[in-house]
């Protein structure tokens, strides 16, 4: 298991952000989170991240669109999505554009954090 590691969260729902960021802070990592894009980017500036989980679909904005920005900012970022939206050609292009892992909404906490966990670990 990795601890300690960095993680930049994208979710517009208050909810599902505040219960992901206490799953994986209880995990012993420190969990950035963001509601919009744009408050996203910020933390992206703020300095390097072991992993980006990100909410696909955020008040109208594709986060698929800040794939390009994270791999030249970042380059070797984990990068796990989350959706509603799984169907096999939405998961296809996720995974083509360079996301490690897609979760389907809704999932388990346990889901989320074994599935952060195996990104982390695969990171190297």
């Amino acid at each position: 298991m990795t601890g300690g590691a960095r993680i930049l969260l994208l979710e517009d729902d208050r909810t599902i952000r505040e219960a992901i960021a206490e799953a994986l802070s209880r995990r012993g990592h420190r969990v950035d989170a963001a509601e919009s894009i744009e408050a996203f980017r910020a933390l992206l500036s703020t300095g390097p991240a072991a992993l980006a989980l990100m909410d696909r679909h955020v008040r109208g904005a594709d986060a698929l669109d800040l794939l390009d920005e994270l791999k030249t900012g970042q380059p070797g970022l984990a990068v796990v999505m989350m959706s509603s939206d799984a169907t096999p050609e939405s998961v296809s292009t996720a995974l083509a554009r360079g996301v490690r892992s897609f979760l389907a909404k809704p999932f388990a906490l346990s889901t989320l954090v074994a599935t952060v966990e195996e990104a982390l670990g695969r990171r190297t």
